[in-house]
């Protein structure tokens, strides 16, 4: 009886062990089927996006769906939209536009990254000390380059933080520089 049990314990855990794909192994097993065969269009479009909700003594609500193409297994290039309000100290202002974006895997979960991006945002001026404030819209270019590390933390999931400068510097720019970013990316 005691070697029967052995036998069956010895057995499950033999099962258990050869069951077990660590998420690094998927990734790389769908990737190479990906590979494999010949893919339509469709097939090569990648979805991104960002949602940032920030409420309390100042509020940021935005969003910047996009649309890209895989190039070939390291670049991705595409376009998106963003808007984002902004509410601090009796103040609102609201940023919105577009940007082209490429991005390229350099290693394992390490990417390079240069977007460039046209905003439309709200500034407030005084023309002297005892003027009145006035506020006028301006679009304002970006190019941000930079990159990121996003190691996979599951068999969809990454988890990470990028760093990107804009190399144009705009006055009117409402976004500081460096632009930092953490986050989790989730793969459907």
């Amino acid at each position: 009886m005691k070697k029967i049990l052995f036998l069956l314990l010895c057995t499950f855990s033999m099962s258990v062990v050869f069951a077990q794909i660590t998420p690094r192994e998927t990734q790389r097993q769908r990737e190479a089927a990906d590979n494999a065969k010949p893919r339509k269009f469709a097939d090569r479009l990648v979805y991104t996006g960002n949602v940032s909700l920030v409420f309390g003594n100042q509020t940021f609500i935005g969003a910047d769906p996009g649309i890209g193409y895989k190039v070939n297994d390291w670049l991705v290039a595409g376009f998106g939209g963003h808007y984002y309000y902004m509410q601090f100290a009796g103040r609102s202002n609201r940023v919105y536009g577009g940007q082209i974006f490429s991005q390229a895997r350099v290693y394992e979960g390490v990417f390079a990254m240069s977007t460039f991006q046209m905003s439309n945002t709200r500034i407030f001026s005084q023309l002297s000390p005892n003027d009145v404030l006035r506020d006028r819209d301006v679009w304002v270019p970006h190019w941000y380059v930079g990159g990121g590390y996003f190691p996979q933390a599951g068999d969809r999931i990454r988890v990470g933080a990028s760093i990107l400068f804009d190399l144009i510097q705009d006055p009117n720019s409402p976004w500081p520089n460096p632009n930092y970013s953490v986050g989790i990316i989730y793969g459907f």
